[in-house]
């Protein structure tokens, strides 16, 4: 009986740090699934790659500005800008 009750005592306290690690998973899965997503939004198969990379940056932006979509949006303009400069110059 007394195990049976330092189990419950165990778990309960492990509780929030497994419940953190959780969702720290599970954001980095909802991070690659809206990568994934973005670059094949773009429809282009030779760039699936670099652009799959782009959305994880951005979206990895998104989580660290806590859902603000300012900060992604002036990144993704930012990279638009480097690649025009790119091919027009």
């Amino acid at each position: 009986m007394v195990w049976y009750d330092a189990g419950h005592v165990i778990c309960f306290a492990l509780q929030p740090a497994i419940l953190e690690l959780l969702h720290q998973h599970l954001l980095r899965l909802q991070v690659f699934a809206q990568a994934v997503i973005f670059a094949g939004s773009h429809l282009s198969v030779g760039d699936l790659v670099p652009l799959t990379a782009l959305g994880a940056c951005l979206g990895t932006v998104t989580v660290a500005a806590e859902g603000n979509l300012v900060a992604p949006i002036l990144a993704h303009a930012l990279y638009n800008g480097a690649i025009l400069y790119v091919i027009v110059k």
